[in-house]
């Protein structure tokens, strides 16, 4: 049914629907009356009494009633296939019998569907054969946005290929609120998806944006809109200070590390390199590979956009050929919130 997925910048445009409503008037009844009758006259007193008392209680009760239903639709669920040499897979979600996604191959990301909150039986097969279940067990689902990530396990991640690859799904809770309107007008989350790769940091030049993210792990971080290139290194690798792992955007309120820096991407050198400068003359050559820290193990380059939200899958094996694979470690950058709104999944 939904086939649809995400590389790079997956441009999708939301519609809000807005429903409005309109009251009537009544007419006021004239005080003066000139004829006979007034028995009939006097009756006419009690029934406006009476509707008053009957139009007063389905107006308590409308907006208890309308509540509930202005918070539907929120809970969505994106699904992404980051198990190297893995076939494409269907996936079904309790009883139904057509899969709500269909064929997801390697490193493809689904837009947002509906999947309300709570305990669904979540059953992943190949694609095109429903019989061939690699994962079939009840899942809890938050309320919210959520990403459900096929991981492959780690254990199993250095044995065979195709279906020998070990199966999980992760869920990950998405923070796709808009960044705040300040120079962090944008979001970027990092999920560690390689199963040979150690904890890694991910740094702006030489500026750690992520540390510490293990397989498995998540963070986000709040940064100005713009170009970016992004290098992945082993975790603790000469760099001090900044924004650890799982900050999840505290620092985005105030600028946090990133007021340090261009929004194409670059260190802001009256900030951070005004000081090297003046020791370049007298540092040794020694000292100053020391101090550029580890080489990338891979870099990658990022655009983001004001109120867009991305998430970036380092995915593959940093060693393929002890894997017995041929996916190389690489990243995968989707865009989750287009300005504003959730990146939903297109209907076939």
């Amino acid at each position: 049914m939904n086939d649809s997925r995400r590389r790079d910048f997956l441009k999708v445009a939301g519609g809000v629907a807005v429903v409005g409503s309109l009251a009537g008037c009544a007419g006021e009844a004239q005080e003066d009356g000139n004829g006979g009758g007034n028995e009939t006259e006097g009756e006419q007193p009690d029934a406006p009494e009476q509707n008053e008392t009957e139009d007063e209680q389905p107006e308590e009760e409308q907006p208890e009633d309308e509540q509930p239903e202005e918070g539907s639709g929120e809970d969505l669920i994106q699904i992404a296939h980051m198990i190297p040499d893995f076939p494409a897979v269907d996936v079904y979600v309790d009883d139904g019998e057509e899969p709500v996604v269909s064929d997801l191959e390697y490193t493809d990301v689904t837009g947002y569907i509906p999947l309300a909150a709570g305990d669904h039986q979540i059953r992943v097969t190949a694609a095109g054969s429903q019989a061939l279940s690699v994962f079939d067990e009840q899942v809890s689902v938050p309320a919210g946005n959520t990403t459900a990530v096929a991981l492959p396990t780690p254990e199993e991640g250095n044995g065979g290929g195709g279906m020998d690859r070990g199966f999980q799904l992760e869920l990950y809770s998405d923070e796709n609120t808009a960044p705040e309107n300040s120079i962090n007008n944008s979001r970027l989350r990092a999920i560690h998806a390689s199963p040979d790769a150690p904890a890694v940091d991910v740094l702006v030049g030489q500026t750690p944006v992520f540390e510490g993210v293990a397989f498995g792990d998540a963070a986000y971080f709040d940064l100005p809109a713009g170009d970016y290139e992004l290098s992945i290194v082993p975790a603790n690798g000469g760099t001090n200070g900044g924004a650890g792992g799982g900050n999840e955007s505290e620092n985005g309120g105030d600028g946090g590390i990133f007021s340090s820096l261009q929004a194409d991407g670059g260190s802001d050198i009256s900030l951070l390199q005004e000081e090297d400068e003046g020791e370049n003359e007298t540092v040794p050559e020694e000292d100053e590979a020391e101090d550029a820290g580890p080489e990338a193990v891979l870099s990658f380059d990022v655009t983001t956009e004001p109120n867009g939200v991305y998430t970036a899958f380092v995915t593959g094996y940093l060693d393929p050929e002890a894997a017995n694979s041929e996916a190389e470690l690489e990243v995968v950058v989707t865009q989750d919130v287009i300005e504003g709104e959730v990146a939903e999944a297109e209907d076939d």
